[in-house]
């Protein structure tokens, strides 16, 4: 570990046990020290310096003899330093006697002025672990005037952060909170580089693995295997024992699980709880008619155990909870049977429509119908009355859902759009669960934070766009007025209902599937979130362009779609966002995908883009309109990496 000696301003390089230091915590600037500029001595003509040396007057103020920093502490040129001090920050900023936080951007000494609030402190990756770790922490302001410390702010710094206030003043471990919490408090943070966003999360899950710069969203991953092997914090699958009376509940861990049923159905009022079942109320709730008739079905097919939302979670468990719904989709896929109960559908009256039922209007239901390889219809009184197979055509015709998706396609073949508008007509009991409830389908992790409202959808589209450059994701439509400009993410799956809900009533016209396939190579790098807006590799065409063509007004339902895999063919040319100062300000047609038709009647999807003279900016126009072109006409684009809105209205 290399520390600067206060005294005579250099570095000195130490093993444990180290002596007394002071750490520092703030967010990268232009003009950074870094150690070579320290080695050589040029380390004071750097501007980043002139906080360095305020944090070394600060630690020689408070008896100490050492300081460390980030940005020249470290040999950056050495693979295995930076690999080490990776792996050593937390315990870094652990061990460390004082930290003293530089917020670069906060004027004020007063921690209630909505300065502090929205420092761009409290959003980097880095600075959570510099947070949490040091036991004690003294916020500065841009003028090194003193805020307060951790401890005197504790109750705003979590209002700020969502970590619970015992967490900040160490009086518990974070290690005491699950893992899906923990990501929780990471969930709103970014790094400039995308594997920092799972290095910077190491310390927090006391992991040490390798950095591999390069390697992109595989880093994140890597973390998730390495937490959920060293700390194991499946609770387990609860399973009722079906031929059991009273109702009891047995625990397996989920490679042991045995061959179980699950069931599918709407809640009502009185459902039977967890709590329910361990202290024998059951009987005494509404809900229990419907689980004893899954069991006693589930007993006369053979299986002994059955897996029920409502009584198999235990609800009280912010972190179970999260758990269960982040593995909803596998405990349906590894299901050997689902149980799709309809009670308010009578097989036996010619009354009762299928397609009135309320199970396919359910935001959960539609995975529960995907995911199972088997799933059996019941009407109100345990009538069997058809399986997904058998009724594929008019569950299709119902749903808009590809009838090869259920009879076991692997759905992450079709579009982003496509998978959304199974959605488009459904709807939650809470707002967040219409984004929660699609995690699954779209093979996604996020932490869930009920109380964002509509912000968790858009998380999802992020995290969509995080792991595919299918961009059919922007091929959405809203019920709005043409005359608002808007981002580029959707409001909700409801603005993809045209995106194929009438596949299903004609799939005589639709000739192939809709599928998106990763190019061979990419034509630019992937789309990123910043400070200043999506950062995204477009083909752009000036609509002046056109001359007198007129694009055509397109309702998507009418065809189906391909990804970005013809652009192989498309000769484009590729920019940088510092490049493109010479596109014009006005209204630009974005291409986005083409559709899956013959050749020669092949067309390419757009969206209108504006670019804004002051900002430079981008937004989306008339964001009720999608417009179709001949596919002849994508030679006219060129790729242009531009900042597009991600997500907002504006008038």
């Amino acid at each position: 570990m290399h520390l600067i000696n206060c005294a005579t301003l250099g570095l000195e390089q130490f093993v444990p046990p180290f002596p007394g230091y002071a750490i520092f915590s703030h967010t990268w600037g232009s003009g950074e020290a870094s150690f070579k500029d320290m080695m050589s001595g040029r380390a004071m003509e750097m501007a980043g310096y002139q906080k360095i040396r305020h944090g070394i007057e600060l630690a020689r103020m408070d008896g100490l003899e050492y300081f460390w920093v980030d940005t020249c502490c470290i040999d950056k040129t050495s693979s295995a330093e930076l690999t080490e001090a990776i792996n050593s920050m937390f315990r870094w900023y652990q061990e460390a006697t004082v930290c003293y936080v530089y917020l670069a951007d906060v004027q004020a000494t007063a921690a209630s002025n909505p300065e502090f609030r929205k420092s761009r402190w409290f959003t980097r990756g880095w600075t959570l672990q510099e947070l949490i770790a040091p036991r004690n922490i003294t916020f500065y302001t841009a003028q090194w005037a003193e805020i307060g410390t951790k401890a005197q702010l504790a109750v705003l710094i979590s209002e700020v952060t969502a970590i619970p206030i015992e967490v900040l003043n160490h009086l518990k471990r974070p290690d005491e909170y699950s893992v899906p919490e923990r990501m929780a408090w990471a969930a709103r943070r970014y790094t400039t580089r995308v594997e920092d966003r799972a290095y910077c999360l190491m310390g927090l899950f006391g992991i040490n693995m390798t950095p591999v710069y390069g390697e992109g969203e595989g880093a994140f991953q890597r973390l998730q295997k390495e937490i959920m092997g060293l700390t194991n914090q499946s609770s387990g699958l609860r399973l009722l024992a079906v031929s059991s009376r009273p109702l009891t509940i047995e625990t397996f861990s989920p490679q042991d699980a045995p061959p179980y049923a699950i069931l599918s159905h709407t809640w009502s009022t009185s459902e039977v709880s967890l709590q329910d079942i361990l202290v024998g109320k059951a009987p005494d709730r509404r809900g229990y008619q419907k689980i004893k008739g899954c069991c006693a079905q589930a007993a006369r097919d053979g299986y002994k155990f059955l897996w029920v939302d409502t009584c198999c979670i235990d609800k009280t468990s912010s972190a179970e909870l999260q758990e269960a719904i982040c593995s909803m989709y596998k405990w349906y896929k590894n299901a050997v049977v689902c149980y799709a109960y309809l009670e308010d559908y009578d097989a036996s009256s010619s009354q009762s429509q299928l397609s009135s039922c309320k199970w396919f209007k359910r935001g959960w239901t539609l995975q529960e119908l995907i995911a199972p390889a088997i799933v059996k219809f019941y009407d109100s009184k345990w009538v069997g009355f058809g399986t997904k197979d058998d009724l594929c055509q008019q569950i299709s015709y119902i749903t808009g859902i590809d009838h090869r998706v259920l009879r076991g396609a692997d759905p992450t073949k079709l579009t982003v759009a496509e998978r959304m508008s199974w959605a488009s007509e459904r709807s939650t009991s809470r707002i967040e669960d219409i984004a929660y409830s699609l995690m699954g389908l779209f093979n996604v992790f996020m932490p869930m934070l009920y109380g964002e409202g509509n912000r968790a959808f858009i998380r999802l589209q992020e995290e969509i766009m995080k792991q595919s450059e299918d961009y059919t994701i922007f091929a959405w439509k809203s019920g709005g007025s043409e005359s608002l400009r808007r981002g580029l993410l959707a409001h909700s799956p409801s603005e993809f209902e045209s995106s194929s809900r009438s596949q299903a009533r004609i799939q005589d016209r639709v000739q192939v599937i809709s599928e998106y396939k990763t190019p061979d190579q990419q034509l630019c790098v992937p789309a990123a979130l910043t400070s200043r807006g999506l950062l995204i590799g477009l083909p752009l065409l000036r609509q002046d362009a056109l001359g007198h063509e007129v694009p055509e007004l397109y309702e998507i339902g009418t065809t189906r779609f391909r990804g970005f895999d013809f652009l192989r063919r498309f000769r484009g040319t590729s920019s940088t966002p510092g490049d493109n100062e010479f596109l014009r300000s006005g209204t630009y047609l974005a291409l986005i995908c083409r559709s899956a038709a013959s050749s020669r009647n092949s067309r390419i999807l757009c969206i209108w883009l504006r670019k804004h003279p002051e900002s430079g900016i981008f937004t989306r126009l008339s964001p009720g309109s999608v417009a179709l072109l001949p596919e002849k006409r994508a030679s006219k684009f060129h790729i242009h990496t531009i900042y597009v809105l991600p997500s907002g209205t504006e008038g």
